[in-house]
C-alpha cells in the first residue's frame, strides 16, 4: 500500500507540488507522481529541478510564471524602492537577475549559488527556488545577447560619429584578448564610453588578424557603414600600423571612406611612456641604485616590519617602498617619489645596522639629490599623462598643446650649463622620442580637434612661428587650410545647396520653407561667415566645460557643432581599455582558468554595460 502526500510529513513549500503528488512506496522511498500524466520521479533530498523540467517540457501550457513564483515580500525580504534591478513586482525572477548582476560585477564563481548562499536563502525565504550554476551561466550568455541589442540601438540613434579605442592583453593563463571600446558624444552633450566587445584573439597578433576581428565586431553592431567610424585609438605597436593598412583595403572594397593616416590616433600616454623610457636609459645608474635598495629593504617580513616601525616612530606615513614596471605609465616616477618620501626611513633602517647587507648599497646625499632632480624632471610627464587619461571630458584637443608643453619642458632641461649632465642627456632623449611621434600624429585630427576646443581655437596656431624655416605662421596657415577643407566637407554634407542663395534662384531667405536651418548671417559665402565668426572670436577661459560650451552654442555654429560632436569624442589615450584589462585580471585568474571564451566575453561586456543608467529597462 502507498501513502499519499497528505500522509507524508514534509515541510517543503515549493510550488512544484501543485503539479505533483508525493507517494511513499513499500521500500519507504518517496516518489513524485505527475498529476497530469502519471509520470514518476525519485525525490532525493528535496531536489526539484527534474520536476520543473518535466512541467516546462511536457506540460508547458500549465507553466504560468506569474502563479508559480512568490514575491520577495512574501519571503519577508525588504526591497529598496530605488533599486533599478527590482522593477515592477518583486518576484523570484527579479532576485535571480539580482544574483546574476552580483556574480558579474563582483567576479564571483557561478557555484556560489550552490553553496552556503543556497542554504541561507532557503532559511531566510522559506523556500526560494535557487537556480544552479549551469543556469546562471546560461543566463549570463542570454543576458549578454539581450543587452547587446540595446547597445546596438543606442549606437544607431547616436547623431554623431563613433570613435574606437582598442588594445590586446595576455592573461595569466597565456590567452590573448582584444578589447574594443566605443566613444561618442550623446545627444545631451555628454561624453560616453561603452565596451563594444572583449574577444579572445586566436592565432598570431598580425595586423591582418586584428583587423579581421575588428571588422567582425563592427559588422555585428552594424556600424561599419560609410562614415560612421571617425577614429581608432591604439598604441604604437607596428602591427597596428599594418592593421590600418588592411582596414584601408577593406574600406576601399566596401566603398567606405577610411584613411589610416587621418583616422589612426596614437595613444598619447603610450607616447609619453616611450619618451620617459628613453630618458630613463640615460638615468640607469641612479635608477638601478634605488631599485636595488628597495628590493633589499622589502625582501623579508622582518624587514617590512622594521620599515613599518621606523616609519611610525618618525611620523612618516606607514607605507612600503614600491618598484616600477616599465610598461606601467608613470610607475618610475611613483617609485622615485615614494622613495624620496621615505628617505628618513631608509637612512634610519641602515643606521640601525640590523640588516648588514643594506650598508653596502646605501645611498649617499648626492644620490638622493640626483633622485630629487629625476623626480622634478619626470613630474611634468606624470601629471600630463594622468590628465590625458581622463574619460569624462575631451582630451584629443589637448594633444598638440601637451606635445609642445612637454617638448618645451625637455628643451629647458637640455641646457647642460644649468642642468646636471644626466638630466640634460635624459631630456634630450625624451625630446627626440616626442618629436618622432609628434611627426607621426595625424595632422588632420589634431589640428581640427585643437581648433574646435573653445579654449584654444585658431589662435593657438596663430601664435606659433616656424623658427627653423623662417616662415612665420606656417603652422597657422596649414591648420587653417586643413580645418577649412573639413568645414567645407561638412557643409556640403549637411547643407548641400548652401551656395544656391548666391545665385539668381530668387528664393526668399525669410521664407518659412527655407532649406537652411541656420542663422541668416551664415547662409551666404558657403557658410564661411560662420567659420570666420569662430576664427575671429576670442578663446574662452581654461576653466570652461568644453562640451557645455558647444551645447550652448549649437545655434550659433550649426556646421562647426557637428564637427565638434565628432572630433571631441576621440580619446587621446587607450586608458579605458587598460582599465578594463585591469578588471579582467580579477576574473581570469590561475585558480579560475577554465572559463570559456564566450563566458569571459559576456561578463566583461556586461561589467561595462550594467553601469549605464536604466540599461536593463531599455
Amino acid at each position: 500500500m502507498q501513502r499519499t502526500d497528505t500522509e507524508i510529513s514534509d515541510k517543503s513549500k515549493s510550488n512544484i507540488w501543485k503539479y505533483f503528488t508525493k507517494e511513499r512506496g513499500q521500500d519507504n522511498k518517496i516518489t513524485a507522481k505527475c498529476n497530469y500524466c502519471n509520470a514518476k520521479y525519485a525525490v532525493v533530498k528535496g531536489a526539484t529541478t527534474n520536476l520543473w523540467t518535466h512541467i516546462k517540457k511536457i506540460h508547458v501550457s500549465l507553466f504560468d510564471l506569474s502563479t508559480t513564483q512568490r514575491t520577495l515580500e512574501q519571503y519577508g525580504l525588504s526591497v529598496n524602492s530605488n533599486s533599478e534591478i527590482f522593477t515592477g513586482a518583486s518576484t523570484e525572477e527579479n532576485l535571480r537577475k539580482w544574483l546574476t548582476n552580483w556574480i558579474i560585477l563582483e567576479d564571483l564563481p557561478f557555484t556560489i549559488v550552490e553553496g552556503w548562499l543556497k542554504w541561507i536563502l532557503k532559511k531566510v525565504t522559506g523556500g526560494f527556488h535557487l537556480v544552479s550554476a549551469d543556469t546562471i551561466r546560461r543566463d549570463i550568455i542570454q543576458y549578454h545577447i539581450d543587452i547587446r541589442t540595446t547597445i546596438q540601438k543606442i549606437l544607431k540613434e547616436t547623431s554623431g560619429k563613433l570613435s574606437l579605442s582598442l588594445d590586446i592583453w595576455t592573461s595569466t593563463v597565456v590567452k590573448s584578448y582584444m578589447e574594443i571600446t566605443v566613444h561618442f558624444i550623446d545627444n545631451s552633450w555628454h561624453l560616453q564610453q561603452i565596451t563594444l566587445d572583449f574577444i579572445e584573439l586566436e592565432g598570431s597578433h598580425t595586423g591582418k588578424n586584428i583587423a579581421e576581428e575588428l571588422i567582425m565586431v563592427l559588422n555585428l553592431y552594424d556600424i561599419s557603414k560609410k562614415g560612421k567610424i571617425n577614429s581608432i585609438t591604439t598604441d604604437n605597436a607596428s602591427n597596428n600600423d599594418t592593421m590600418f593598412s588592411y582596414l584601408e583595403l577593406w574600406a576601399k572594397d566596401n566603398d567606405i571612406d577610411f584613411s589610416g593616416n587621418n583616422q589612426q590616433c596614437r595613444c598619447f600616454a603610450h607616447v609619453v611612456n616611450l619618451a620617459v623610457q628613453a630618458a630613463l636609459k640615460e638615468l640607469k645608474p641612479e635608477i638601478d641604485k634605488i631599485q636595488n635598495l628597495i628590493v633589499k629593504s622589502r625582501s623579508s617580513s622582518q624587514r617590512r616590519k622594521k620599515f613599518s616601525e621606523i616609519s611610525k616612530l618618525n611620523g612618516v606615513d606607514d607605507l612600503l617602498p614600491i618598484l616600477d614596471v616599465p610598461t606601467r605609465w608613470n610607475s618610475t616616477y611613483d617609485m622615485v617619489k615614494r622613495a624620496l618620501d621615505l628617505k628618513v626611513v631608509f637612512d634610519k633602517i641602515i643606521l640601525a645596522n640590523e640588516f648588514s647587507d643594506l650598508n653596502s648599497i646605501k645611498l649617499s646625499q648626492s644620490d638622493w639629490t640626483s633622485l630629487e632632480n629625476i623626480a622634478a624632471f619626470l613630474r611634468c610627464f606624470a601629471k600630463l599623462s594622468t590628465e590625458m587619461c581622463a574619460s569624462t571630458y575631451p582630451t584629443i584637443s589637448a594633444v598638440y598643446p601637451m606635445y609642445n608643453l612637454l617638448m618645451g619642458h625637455a628643451e629647458k632641461k637640455m641646457n647642460k650649463d644649468k642642468t646636471p649632465n644626466n638630466i640634460a642627456l635624459a631630456a634630450n632623449a625624451a625630446w627626440n622620442k616626442l618629436y618622432e611621434y609628434y611627426n607621426k600624429a595625424s595632422e588632420e585630427t589634431h589640428y581640427i580637434a585643437t581648433i574646435l576646443d573653445p579654449r584654444w581655437k585658431i589662435k593657438y596656431f596663430k601664435d606659433w612661428e616656424d623658427e627653423e624655416n623662417g616662415d612665420e605662421n606656417m603652422y597657422y596657415k596649414n591648420a587653417k587650410k586643413i580645418f577649412t577643407r573639413k568645414f567645407d566637407e561638412y557643409r556640403s554634407i549637411y547643407y548641400p545647396v548652401s551656395g544656391m542663395l548666391n545665385n539668381s534662384s530668387g528664393e526668399n531667405e525669410d521664407s518659412e520653407d527655407s532649406l537652411f536651418p541656420v542663422p541668416k548671417r551664415f547662409r551666404n559665402n558657403n557658410g564661411h561667415d560662420e567659420l570666420n565668426s569662430y576664427f575671429n572670436s576670442t578663446p574662452e577661459p581654461g576653466t570652461i566645460n568644453v562640451l557645455e560650451w558647444w551645447k550652448s552654442h549649437e545655434s550659433n555654429y550649426p556646421t562647426l557643432v557637428k564637427m565638434a560632436r565628432n572630433y571631441l569624442a576621440i580619446p587621446a589615450t587607450s586608458a579605458p581599455v587598460e582599465r578594463l584589462f585591469s578588471e579582467s585580471g580579477n576574473l581570469i585568474t590561475p585558480e579560475r582558468n577554465r572559463l570559456r571564451s564566450d563566458i569571459i566575453r559576456a561578463i566583461m561586456c556586461l561589467k561595462s554595460w550594467l553601469t549605464i543608467p536604466n540599461i536593463t529597462n531599455q
